[in-house]
Parts: C-alpha cells; sequence; structure tokens
C-alpha cells in the first residue's frame, strides 16, 4: 500500500487497521518529496525526468494553495525552534505508531529530520 500524507486519500482507514492488528506502519515519503521541509517554494523548477515536475500538487494552478500548509509548518516550527520537516514528521510520529524516514541516503539528514545532533567527525 503507497500511503502518503499528503495524498491521504490512498491508505484510507488502512492506518487504524494496521495499528489494531500491531503491525507496523512505515508511510512513503512522509516529508512529500521534500515538500514538507519548506525546501520547494514558488519560483521552484524541476529538472526534466524528476518526478515531482508531473505531480500535479505542484503545478503552477495548485502549488500557491498547497505552499499554505508549509507556510503553517513554517510558522509552528519557528515556535518550536524546529525546521518544518522535524514538525511534520514529529506530526506523523505522534499520528501513528511507526516511522521511517524513507529516501534519506545520508545519515546527518536523517538526523537533521529528527532534531537529533550528528556527531563531531574526525
Amino acid at each position: 500500500m503507497r500511503h502518503n500524507e499528503i495524498l491521504k486519500e490512498r491508505g484510507a482507514g488502512k492506518r487504524n487497521e494496521k495499528e489494531e492488528l500491531g503491525i507496523g506502519f512505515v508511510p512513503w515519503s512522509p516529508l512529500g518529496v521534500q515538500f514538507l521541509t519548506g525546501w520547494i517554494d514558488a519560483n521552484t523548477r524541476f529538472a526534466p525526468g524528476d518526478i515531482r515536475a508531473a505531480e500535479s500538487r505542484f503545478s503552477p494552478e495548485n502549488l500557491p494553495h498547497n505552499l499554505q500548509l508549509v507556510e503553517l509548518l513554517k510558522t509552528w516550527a519557528k515556535r518550536k525552534d524546529a525546521t518544518p520537516g522535524q514538525i511534520a514528521l514529529a506530526w506523523l510520529n505522534a499520528a501513528i505508531s511507526t516511522i521511517e524516514v524513507k529516501g534519506q541516503r545520508l545519515p546527518d539528514a536523517v538526523l537533521a529530520f529528527s532534531g537529533v545532533e550528528a556527531p563531531m567527525k574526525k
């Protein structure tokens, strides 16, 4: 099952069912392919072949409306001295019993999104 918090309707009802059965849940792209990190803005353009260029949430007519959610995340992030990605993951972590940051290849990036300081490198 593909589940993404922005595209919730695809997995509607499945999350609670899995928790009742004690099955772990790993959300697909919990940061919305970088959207919920605040990295994408109204001026962002995607390279040819980038899957985000084909997604309707990033289309010129939809993006301004969807960015309102990111602005809300930024507001909360500022209040909590966190990043928008950390707020998004904290909300998801509170809503479900299992969370994994898929798509992050670098340990420092995973630690940054979790709010944990990376160990000092020698």
